[in-house]
């Protein structure tokens, strides 16, 4: 296996909430700050507010008004996996910011404001 498919396994895996694949497939070498390029986007939208790295899709689906608590509840997990491997925050701080609005770390505690705590927390590191 190359290391894209690799990488898109793990998207695929956090993408499903798998965090028992996330790990092994971190601990297998996947890249925590793979990047789709951005011509892979075909223009859809700017680039800038897509989930092309894999704590940037943690951020973009803790937003899905489908989702079960029971599910949302693995984000935090997923995204402290990915920084414990070295995702970069910063990245995922800009896609907060432009989803979102400016960051408040007294909101109530959800599994949305934990995955906000942990990823605002590694950026202070």
């Amino acid at each position: 296996m190359d290391k894209r498919e690799l990488n898109e396994l793990l998207r695929n895996a956090i993408y499903k909430r798998n965090v028992k694949e996330v790990e092994r497939l971190l601990k297998s070498g996947a890249d925590p700050n793979y990047q789709i390029p951005e011509q892979e986007y075909n223009g859809t939208s700017e680039y800038k507010h897509q989930p092309y790295s894999p704590l940037r899709l943690v951020i973009f689906i803790i937003s899905d008004a489908m989702t079960v608590d029971e599910e949302l509840a693995k984000d935090p997990i997923v995204a402290d996996l990915l920084l414990k491997y070295g995702a970069n925050a910063k990245s995922a701080v800009e896609l907060i910011e432009l989803r979102y609005g400016t960051y408040n770390p007294k909101m109530e505690i959800t599994p949305f404001s934990k995955v906000l705590n942990i990823v605002y927390d590694a950026i202070k590191e």
